[in-house]
């Protein structure tokens, strides 16, 4: 969804392992305008008004949020020092939705503002964007094959993850990564069709674009800022029962690193803290 992902962008270039921080957060104006442009064929106007808000919105993100991103920092630095529990994935977790929450709340009217000048012709650009992303979804995920390739792609994700953090595995490590990782439940197609769900529910709220302004823009707002909202209580349970697992893994997995391992991963969020201190600076900007 291509208003959740302008949103969230703004925290992943932070979190998410990019190694050009600085450069890409300050040039991600033009990243947001044509990723908004690649899902709706924006006018010239709409371009304009995009453009004009959104960085109104980054403004904002820069001043007000980067100092609490800072704070998330230093207390992962903290805990790290300490060794890493399950209860600290499950708080870093817990503390990316709050993060999301904020900047959706503050985002929420600019976008309903944006989205209601959206013509049917634009409507469909999204529906056929959708489908597309969908259909890479699948594939990159595995999706629509059977479990044993479906857990290889997923097994294959999170070494790339955990290396990113980490720097290289034993082989030993691996070994121990790869035989927990069978105990977590793949949610990729439960994944995939809780997109497709928001999705329909985001494409019957733009329809009410030009009747009631206060039921539509109120709609969108809920939308974006509860967006784990509507799921069953199955598929919540497999929610966080997957991530539960996962940070079970990652507790045993601290455990058993080297001194160069957690002096990498010591390094990389120092890294990151020292860029976003650098972004807060006005000189940066």
């Amino acid at each position: 969804m291509t208003m959740r992902i302008l949103i969230v962008l703004l925290i992943s270039i932070a979190l998410n392992g990019c190694s050009m921080l600085r450069i890409s957060y300050s040039n991600i104006d033009s990243f947001a305008i044509w990723t908004a442009n690649d899902y709706f064929d924006f006018n010239n106007e709409q371009r304009e008004q995009f453009n004009k808000r959104f960085t109104k919105i980054h403004q904002w993100h820069r001043q007000e949020q980067l100092p609490e991103y800072l704070l998330v920092f230093e207390d992962i630095h903290k805990r790290v020092q300490n060794g890493i529990r399950g209860n600290d994935i499950i708080w870093l977790v817990d503390t990316l939705k709050i993060r999301y929450s904020r900047i959706a709340q503050y985002s929420a009217n600019d976008l309903a503002d944006i989205l209601s000048t959206l013509s049917p012709s634009q409507i469909d650009t999204l529906k056929k964007k959708l489908r597309k992303e969908n259909r890479k979804f699948i594939k990159d995920h595995r999706s629509d094959e059977g479990e044993v390739e479906r857990r290889k792609e997923f097994e294959r994700r999170t070494f790339k993850q955990i290396n990113e953090w980490l720097g290289p595995l034993s082989e030993k490590q691996e070994q121990m990564v790869s035989n927990a990782l069978k105990t977590v439940p793949l949610i990729d197609q439960l994944r995939h069709q809780e997109n497709l769900r928001r999705q329909r529910e985001f494409l019957e709220i733009l329809e009410l674009r030009n009747q009631d302004r206060s039921i539509y823009t109120e709609q969108l707002r809920q939308f974006f800022i509860n967006w784990d909202s509507g799921r069953t209580e199955t598929v919540k349970k497999q929610f966080d029962l997957s991530w539960a697992k996962r940070a079970e893994i990652y507790e045993g997995l601290d455990k058993t690193l080297s001194t160069e391992q957690r002096d990498y991963l010591r390094k990389k969020i120092l890294g990151y803290m020292e860029d976003i201190r650098s972004l807060i600076k006005p000189t940066s900007m």
